[in-house]
Order: structure tokens, then sequence, then C-alpha cells
């Protein structure tokens, strides 16, 4: 069975579908109008070894969906990379859809990644959502304090933002008119923030379905809402899990003197519970402890991450200190320290 590459460009009235030999010869051009049926019709009856090359879009989740039953392998290309067909001037949809098949066939696309799992691509979307109206609300807050200093009236801070900072402001506003279209610019803000909260409470719910959340939680500076964004990353070729099981054992920043002498004094910052959580994974030592709070379990993440820079500094400096000494240089702390850039890293 030969196979088969198809392109297939989408759009919100008619789909465009172009069929391409492996030598570069078109088979078939084809348009339909856009729908399920047609889509299901358009593609049954290419045989097991077809590939299908689209564009990312609103659209492309869903037609993956409808198609992939009917073909081997479907490619969601991101359109930015595409230069052949997004810089061309001669812009046609059939023309399109054969170049998308042209660059499938010479393997030429950089692959968008999309969740196969339906309620994956779902809180996705509620992610997104989230975040939608959080930039809603910045850009409402903008034009807010915009239309009071076009009245000569700055207020710094989130005063006129509070129930009762704003109607002191507004007080202030000397036309009736304008002050009775920042109090619209109120109400679609008020709503704008109940729809926030209501997202929000949406999100977190249906966070709880996917375990790598609260791994990503367990990492210090990572809160709920960071866990959920960082969730939409692609797993490349680790699962999820095990990339959040991995970035926990990483130190998120760089901790302030008082804080690391707090987990120097901390019970389980000490050598043995250290050389006892090496080669551990994440969700061992979440388990291991869970019962002792959230505090400690990140104060023995924290000391096994030093644990490992120091390792790798005492190497770099053994490694730099035979090189200095073979050249006839004073190999000392100092020096040594300085030339590898290891300047404060303790060492013992």
């Amino acid at each position: 069975m030969s196979t088969l590459f198809v392109g297939l460009d989408v759009g919100s009235t008619t789909f465009h579908q172009v069929l391409m030999q492996p030598d570069g010869v078109t088979k078939a051009t084809r348009s339909f109008p856009m729908s399920e049926a047609n889509l299901i019709k358009a593609f049954t009856g290419l045989g097991g070894n077809a590939h299908v090359h689209l564009e990312a879009g609103e659209l492309a989740p869903w037609v993956r969906g409808v198609i992939a039953p009917l073909v081997r392998r479907v490619v969601i290309s991101h359109p930015p990379a595409n230069a052949w067909i997004g810089k061309d001037p001669n812009k046609r949809d059939q023309l399109d859809a054969a170049k998308l098949a042209d660059l499938l066939r010479m393997n030429r696309f950089t692959e968008v990644y999309y969740a196969e799992e339906q309620s994956r691509r779902e809180f996705k979307q509620l992610v997104q959502h989230f975040d939608d109206l959080t930039d809603q609300q910045i850009r409402l807050k903008y034009k807010i304090k915009a239309r009071f200093r076009a009245q000569g009236v700055i207020v710094r801070g989130q005063r006129l933002f509070t129930a009762k900072g704003r109607g002191a402001v507004l007080d202030r506003v000397a036309s009736r008119q304008v002050r009775t279209a920042i109090e619209q610019l109120y109400e679609v803000l008020d709503q704008t923030l109940a729809s926030q909260l209501a997202a929000q409470r949406l999100m977190l719910q249906a966070a709880r379905a996917f375990p790598e959340i609260e791994l990503f939680k367990a990492v210090p500076g990572i809160g709920p809402l960071s866990a959920c964004r960082r969730e939409r990353l692609r797993p490349d070729s680790a699962p999820l899990q095990q990339r959040a099981q991995a970035l926990a054992l990483l130190p998120a920043r760089r901790q302030p003197p008082h804080e690391r002498r707090q987990a120097a004094e901390s019970p389980t910052a000490g050598p043995g519970r250290v050389r006892a959580a090496q080669g551990c994974d994440a969700q061992s030592l979440r388990r291991r402890l869970t019962a002792q709070g959230r505090q400690p379990l990140q104060a023995c993440l924290r000391a096994v991450a030093r644990e490992h820079i120091q390792q790798d500094a005492r190497a770099s400096f053994g490694a730099a200190q035979d090189r200095l000494g073979a050249a006839g240089d004073v190999a000392s702390h100092d020096a040594v320290s300085r030339r590898i850039g290891l300047n404060g890293v303790p060492l013992i």
C-alpha cells in the first residue's frame, strides 16, 4: 500500500483537500462544505497509509478528532513556521492545501502539540479561559485609570478599584456624563471579577483529575494557578508526571539567607535525612513527609538540591585544580574558585 500525503486547508465554511503521492505528483484536489459528515466522507476510502497535514487553529483539534480514526497520522503544524505559505503573496486555499501536502512529504514542518485526551483538552481550555478573563480585567483597570487621568484625576495604587475608594475618586470628576461612563466601566469590571473567580473555581475543580498538578505544587514558588498553567506544557519524551517529579527536586529560586539558615536548622535537613532522600523521586518524598506537613517537605527538597549542587561544585573544583597544577599555577582554593566561577559555593 503506497503512502498518501494529504494537505488540508480548513476554514469555517469550506475545507480544501489535496492528495499527493510520494513522488510529488498531485493525485486529486477536492473541496467540501465544512461539516463533520463531509470530513468523514472526504477521508473515507483513502486507505490506512494516509498522512494528513493541517495548520494549527481553532478548528484543528476538532478536525483531528474527527479524521484521526480514518487515517494513519494527523500532523498539526505551527503556521508562522510555514513561511512558504504565510509569506507567499499568491494566497489561495487550494494552493495552501497543496503546499501543506508537499511540506509533509518533505518532512519540513514544526509540529504543534495537542492533547489526545478530551478531558485534558477541555482542561487546557479552562486554563485559557481563566487567563483571558485575567487579561480582560487588567485592560479594564488600565482603561479606568486613563479615563480618570483625562479628567485630571491622578490616583495611584489599587484604592480606586475598591468599593470604598471608588466613590471618593468619582466625586472628583466634574462632568456628570463622564462620571456615568466611568461607573459603567466599573460595572463591567465587577462582572469580570466575578466571572474570573468562577472560572478559577472551575479550573481548580477540574485540576483534581490530573495527579501532576499536585507534584508541581510541591515545588517551592509554584502555587495552584501556576501548576495549572504548567500542565499545559507538552510532555515530550517523558510523561508529564515524571517531569513534575524531576522539577520537584530542583530549586525553583535562589533562597534568601534567612531561609537558608532556617532550612539548615530544620530537622529534615540533617545529613542522614539528605543521604536517605538521595535517589528518591518526589512522590516517595511526599509519601514519607506528608504526615509532617508541607514545610518539612520543601526543606528536604531544598536540602537534596543543595547536596547535588555541592557535589557538582566539588567535581569542578577538583578538575580545575588539576589543570592549574599541571600549568604550574598556584592551585589555591580562592584562585580555582575565581577561575571557574564558584565564589561563595561551599565545597565542604
